[in-house]
């Protein structure tokens, strides 16, 4: 898929929080706390799967995914300077896709 149209605004919003030295991120009934130190947090709602946040840099962050140990997908988010807008560049490592796309801060 190279384009997505007539994208509906019902499905699952994903929130992004700032917590001391890591995120809060939610998506629908999924939701998580992980640090920037590279290490497995568990996810709430599905108990198989792990998040490991690393920050590359002062605007970057990279998530890895897991699912049963095996790394699933590899998310490079990066901030604007203003900090408006995120792109998030995600790597599905089973079916072998990426997809990119920019999130706005909500007012």
């Amino acid at each position: 898929m190279r384009t997505v149209k007539n994208v509906s605004s019902t499905g699952p919003t994903t929130t992004y929080q700032t917590i001391k030295d890591g995120l809060k991120i939610s998506t629908g009934s999924q939701h998580f706390e992980a640090k920037f130190d590279g290490k497995d947090y568990p996810v709430q709602g599905n108990p198989s799967q792990h998040v490991t946040l690393k920050r590359i840099s002062e605007y970057e962050i990279e998530e890895t995914d897991k699912q049963d140990g095996a790394v699933t997908r590899v998310a490079l988010m990066t901030v604007s300077k203003d900090g408006k807008s995120m792109r998030v560049e995600s790597t599905d490592k089973q079916r072998g896709g990426t997809m990119t796309y920019t999130a706005e801060k909500q007012p």
